[in-house]
């Protein structure tokens, strides 16, 4: 009775490791777009085509706004605010920025770097460094 209790808990306990592995391994990012090619921030469809891959994304920025509680810097490409393309940077970074990025990022030509993702039907990408954004 042990024995098979025993081998029970071994078949679980190996039968469980895999699935919990396969769930806390991250899937590796797609492989960044050669130099000097982007996606343009108002190609919406290549955005959406690119959600999970890295890529460089090229705009003029529209609008910069900020969430007071988060601390959260949004810069939006679109006035369309239901599907534009969004860069978020992250409130600490924003804090930690020593500039006003509204005044950095406001009507100017930038071309950031990052993961594509999708939320409330926006493409967005989610800074975690400035050095992701570069001002052309």
């Amino acid at each position: 009775m042990i024995r098979t209790l025993s081998a029970l808990a071994l078949v679980l306990t190996l039968g469980c490791a895999a699935p919990l592995q396969a769930q806390t391994s991250a899937a590796p990012a797609a492989p960044a777009a050669a130099a000097g090619d982007s996606i343009d921030a108002t190609d919406t469809q290549k955005l959406k085509d690119s959600i999970g891959k890295e890529v460089k994304v090229a705009g003029k920025v529209v609008n910069v706004g900020q969430d007071a509680r988060s601390g959260n810097v949004f810069l939006n490409f679109s006035r369309d605010r239901e599907s534009g393309f969004v860069v978020m940077i992250k409130g600490g970074v924003a804090k930690g920025a020593g500039t006003d990025l509204k005044e950095k990022y406001n009507g100017k030509d930038v071309v950031v770097t990052g993961i594509v993702q999708l939320f409330k039907n926006k493409t967005e990408i989610v800074v975690g460094s400035l050095d992701q954004i570069t001002v052309k």
